[in-house]
């Protein structure tokens, strides 16, 4: 039988990896925001169709991997 081995040290997931790097990111948009509304609002809707536009292309990808 094949027996995999544990990975040594601390391992983290993509998907934790994804999950908090959204959620700074989405802290420091309604920081920048509440500071600076100007400025915040312009970049937070590009930042939000930025994401928009990852997620559908992640969907088509995984889609077509299987």
């Amino acid at each position: 039988m094949n027996e995999v081995e544990p990975r040594e040290g601390i391992f983290i997931s993509r998907r934790a990896l994804l999950a908090l790097g959204s959620v700074g990111t989405g802290l420091f948009v309604a920081g920048l925001v509440l500071a600076f509304p100007r400025l915040g609002v312009p970049i937070g809707a590009g930042l939000a169709a930025a994401g928009l536009v990852l997620t559908a292309l992640m969907s088509l990808w995984q889609k077509s991997a299987r």
